[in-house]
């Protein structure tokens, strides 16, 4: 199953129809009528999620992939030796520190080079642990709508000297946190996404 968030709305690929009364279920058919389910609910000003099911939802995410600009980026949810979870304040909100992979890249080398950047932690003192869940969102991009594939990593920062986030990246503060605390500051003020990534993480 996939779970795409724009704005306060989910759209979600699942193989059987997801149960849930707040959301409208549409069969997939084919590549053209979902294009217009999908486009009709993104101008809605409804709320209610969307729910296009099939037996290989992944064909519908890479029919997603044509239909948008496709972004693929990298992250890193980085812990400590005090079994912390690094989180940073980007524009306001919390966030996690990501970004955009590069042609020459693969995502484990743009998720670690990300964290280095965003964080100002040396390359050498991550180690990537484990794979985690992607998360994915819609959001307008010069005029017209993106889909952003974002690839997470389990980190690891093996030393302890202090951060330096990236104000150019409009990145304020960088600080730690236990994971219980972390939920719900998440949930206080993150992105929908975002939310369900460290639910998901629990």
């Amino acid at each position: 199953m996939f779970k795409i968030y724009y704005k306060n709305k989910i759209l979600i690929l699942s193989e059987k129809e997801f149960h849930n009364i707040y959301t409208i279920k549409v069969k997939f058919e084919n590549k053209f009528e979902i294009k217009n389910q999908i486009f009709k609910f993104l101008d809605s000003e409804n709320s209610e999620n969307i729910n296009i099911y099939c037996e290989k939802p992944e064909i519908i995410m890479e029919y997603l992939k044509e239909f948008f600009v496709f972004i693929l980026a990298a992250g890193g949810i980085v812990k400590n030796k005090n079994n912390e979870i690094l989180y940073l304040q980007r524009l306001g909100y919390l966030d996690f520190p990501k970004g955009k992979v590069e042609n020459n890249e693969t995502v484990q080398q743009a998720a670690i080079r990300e964290v280095s950047e965003e964080c100002g932690i040396l390359e050498k003192d991550l180690l990537i642990k484990s794979k985690l869940p992607n998360s994915y969102h819609i959001y307008h991009y010069k005029g017209k709508f993106a889909l952003k594939e974002t690839q997470w990593f389990e980190m690891f920062f093996k030393e302890n000297y202090e951060l330096k986030p990236q104000i150019e990246e409009g990145i304020t503060n960088i600080a730690w946190s236990k994971f219980d605390l972390l939920q719900t500051k998440f949930t206080e003020n993150s992105y929908p996404s975002l939310i369900n990534l460290i639910n998901e993480f629990a």
